[in-house]
């Protein structure tokens, strides 16, 4: 991606949800915080885009900020309005949240054109590059 963007996270987990060993301590049953949602970055000839895979997540749960380079993808915790009073016979599906932070060069992006769309479980965040980028040239040989 030409340095655009780096994975701000140390160590980047090769699970999406494992309810086994990623569990919070909490007293809360079935709360958990270290789940991280899988990513695409892709580059395209007009925009940068990255994609967070979040089923279950309603667009209003999801907070996006870009401060200092840093484009911060968060929720607040997924939770089911009608179990409130619910007896719980199996309780499987999760409450959880998630925050996912990735450092963007902001000289490469036109940072008030930044907009995001949330379809199918598909967070799809969309970056417009600055209009004298040009990642990619082909060079004619003589």
């Amino acid at each position: 991606m030409n340095g655009l963007i780096n994975i701000k996270e140390s160590l980047i987990p090769n699970y999406v949800f494992d309810p086994n060993t990623k569990k919070k301590e909490s007293s809360k049953k079935g709360t958990y915080n270290n789940w991280v949602p899988p990513a695409n970055l892709n580059e395209f000839d007009e925009f940068f885009e990255i994609q967070l895979f979040i089923p279950g997540f309603e667009k209003e749960s999801i907070n996006l900020e870009f401060e200092d380079n840093i484009l911060t993808i968060s929720s607040s915790p997924f939770s089911n309005i009608n179990e409130k009073n619910a007896r719980k016979i199996l309780n499987e599906i999760p409450n959880y949240s998630f925050k996912r932070s990735f450092s963007i060069k902001e000289e490469l992006i036109r940072v008030n054109r930044i907009s995001a769309k949330c379809e199918l479980g598909i967070l799809t965040i969309t970056m417009p590059k600055k209009r004298n980028l040009r990642t990619f040239k082909t060079i004619e040989i003589e």
